[in-house]
């Protein structure tokens, strides 16, 4: 069988890892970082914050895949209290309500 590499450890990398051993290669998986996720990590510190603009969509195609395979992590709703603080920047302020298309997806 064959081995393969796999350059990355982000969402691409993983998903092309796991998939490439489920076929019955070999595979080894090099990330330079000292944690997987690539840009859909969340940064360390006083303030957690995403490092990229990757999201996974609960019930959307990589949310199934992952949950297929028992990847995912217990979700955490965020308490109603905490939600009021959000701000979204539109035409140049912090406003406390979201943008309609936001509203739609999140519908």
């Amino acid at each position: 069988m064959d081995h393969i590499h796999v350059v990355g450890g982000g969402l691409a990398g993983l998903t092309a890892a796991i998939t490439a051993a489920e076929s019955g290669a070999r595979v080894t998986l090099h990330e330079g970082h000292r944690t997987l996720g690539g840009r859909a990590r969340t940064a360390d510190g006083p303030y957690r914050a995403n490092e990229g603009p990757h999201a996974l969509y609960r019930r959307g195609p990589h949310w199934t895949w992952l949950a297929r395979r028992g990847l995912l992590g217990a979700v955490v709703p965020v308490p109603p209290l905490e939600g009021h603080r959000f701000r979204f920047r539109r035409a140049g302020a912090a406003r406390r309500t979201p943008p309609v298309a936001l509203l739609r997806l999140a519908r």
